[in-house]
This record gives structure tokens, C-alpha cells and sequence, in this order.
């Protein structure tokens, strides 16, 4: 590394909170940046947008600023769940350092995400937001932005998904709350529910993704045997979840 970059190094450190170690200080909130700034790589627990609103956001290490980056867009389930538990039980970090994507969970307000009305305007407009200060600070590839949610929170992502036709390379339901809205213009749909999810049937979501395909849209059911409603820790699962949106891809890689 030439003595430039190096200078260049220290200076990106210092302006985001770091230490001679690279570790953000603790609480450090990296300050509004121009597009050429590039946050660095390793989880960035309380992020803050303009509005207010807050997200958690983990980047691969070993970060390339020069290399288009993928990312995902996670929403949370409903009750006590929040951008800080959905690592935690979806284990879905792991995946952000495998394949080499940013991964920025989503907060809900504190009584959730809106289902109706101006709370869900007001969510989708947060959605929006998220977007866009992560496209100013990351070299983010928009033809590879995937959402997923989790209960409530893919309730949500169905709605954004249909909202916003276009926007989204890949949209993952994972035991969603309530099937698709309809909207003539889906991204590809993974929808994964457990077998045993006694809070939504899974006859419900094969009645919803059957609905999707007579309605030409791409979606496909990922069952999982003995699972009620909640995140599918087996081995295999995020691995063919990411799989999934790379598919959905493959013809953005240059």
C-alpha cells in the first residue's frame, strides 16, 4: 500500500470513529457522507437516517469500494423482534461474509410495521429512505437489491415489493402473515414456511403462491417439514435462500 493510501486509510478511519485497529468506537455514528465515501466493512449496529429511523448494517469484510455490492434489505417479525434479534435467530450474517453482500436490518416503529393507511406509507417511505442513504454511502448495485422478511415483516416486504414494481431483484416470505397483494408486476418470490406453522396454515401459503404463478408471476414454496412459526435453522436453509436471489441475478454479473 503506497503512503497515499495509507493517508487515505487514516483519514476514512478517523472520520468514522475508528480506532488504530479499524474497530468502530463504540456508539460511533458515521457522519453524512458523498457518494464516494464507503463505510467499512463489519457490523454497524445503530445506524441513524435523516428521519430519524434506525437500522443495523453488516458489510463483508475486507470490503471493495470499487466493486459493485449486493444487499439485502431484511425486514423483522412482529412483537419484541427487532433489527438487533433478526441476526440472531435468522443467522443471516454469516451469509453477508460468505457471498460478499450488505445486509441492513430494518427497524420497525415501536408498535410495528404498519398494515394500513398512513402507517404503511410511512413505512414504505422509510423503506424508500433506507434505500436511497445506502446507494449515497455503499457502492450498491441497484439491479441486485433483494428484500426479505420475516411474519409481519414479509408481510410488509409484499407490500413494498408490490408498491415498488421494479425495484427489487428477489423478494424472500419467510412464514409470512398474510399471502401477496394483488399487483401485476412481482419480483421473483421465495416463499418458506414450516409445515407446522400453526399461526398461518400452509395450505394458506401454497393457496397464495399457486395464485402467483396462475398470475405469471416467478414463485416457488420452500416447505419445511416440522417448523412452526419461526426462522428455519436447518443447515441448508439460508444457503438455498441466498441461492435463490443469486439465481435471480446471474445476468446483472458482468
Amino acid at each position: 500500500m503506497s503512503e497515499t493510501q495509507h493517508r487515505r486509510r487514516r483519514f476514512v478511519m478517523a472520520a468514522l470513529g475508528c480506532g488504530a485497529s479499524g474497530a468502530p468506537s463504540a456508539w460511533a455514528v458515521p457522519p453524512a457522507a458523498p457518494p464516494a465515501s464507503v463505510l467499512a466493512g463489519g457490523e454497524w449496529p445503530d445506524e441513524r437516517l435523516p428521519s430519524g429511523r434506525r437500522y443495523r448494517l453488516v458489510l463483508p469484510q475486507g470490503l471493495d469500494p470499487a466493486k459493485p455490492l449486493q444487499l439485502v434489505l431484511a425486514l423483522h417479525g412482529m412483537g419484541k423482534d427487532s433489527k438487533d434479534l433478526m441476526p440472531r435467530y435468522s443467522g443471516f450474517n454469516a451469509s453477508a461474509h460468505r457471498h460478499e453482500l450488505a445486509v441492513a436490518y430494518a427497524q420497525a416503529q415501536p408498535g410495528g410495521w404498519g398494515q394500513r393507511g398512513r402507517d404503511l406509507q410511512a413505512d414504505l417511505a422509510y423503506l424508500d429512505e433506507l434505500l436511497e442513504a445506502l446507494k449515497a454511502r455503499l457502492p450498491v448495485d441497484g439491479r441486485r437489491v433483494h428484500l426479505m422478511g420475516f411474519s409481519s415483516g414479509a408481510r410488509l416486504a409484499l407490500q413494498a415489493a408490490a408498491a415498488r414494481p421494479g425495484r427489487y431483484a428477489s423478494l424472500v416470505c419467510h412464514s409470512t402473515l398474510l399471502p401477496a397483494p394483488a399487483a401485476a408486476r412481482m419480483p421473483p418470490q421465495l416463499w418458506v414456511h414450516g409445515e407446522k406453522d400453526r399461526l398461518v396454515p400452509l395450505a394458506r401459503i401454497r393457496t397464495a403462491v399457486a395464485a402467483a404463478v396462475k398470475a405469471r408471476q416467478r414463485a416457488e414454496l420452500l416447505a419445511v417439514p416440522e417448523l412452526g412459526h419461526q426462522w428455519a435453522r436447518q443447515a441448508d436453509i439460508n444457503t438455498r435462500i441466498w441461492t435463490f436471489m443469486a439465481l435471480q441475478t446471474l445476468g446483472t454479473l458482468s
